[in-house]
């Protein structure tokens, strides 16, 4: 029984350390925000540069993502109403004609 046991515990390290070791990498990229143009208005474009996955050759594979963009505050337009000009009257004097 003894035998056994010291058997199969020699079988269990001897797995243990046979096994593939993983390619330790530093962990995922962080994501990075990055300006790809500007509006015409002047706002800038952004788009989100993310971590997809290692390619076959351990190379990162990156996707794109763009943000949406600010637009500036465009009130409604206004009902058109003509520039007020006060009324002063006539104008202008009248000659009585008396009666005829």
């Amino acid at each position: 029984m003894k035998t056994f046991i010291v058997s199969s515990v020699i079988a269990a390290l001897a797995l243990v350390g046979a096994a593939p070791k993983a390619e330790a990498r530093p962990g995922y990229p962080s994501t990075r925000i990055v300006v790809t143009g500007y509006t015409s208005w002047g706002a800038p474009i952004r788009a989100e540069r993310y971590f997809i996955r290692y390619n076959h050759c351990g190379e990162i594979v990156w996707g794109y993502r763009r943000l949406p963009v600010a637009r500036p505050y465009c009130p409604p337009p206004r009902p058109y109403c003509p520039p007020y000009r006060p009324y002063y009257g006539g104008g202008g004097h009248h000659r009585d004609r008396g009666c005829r």
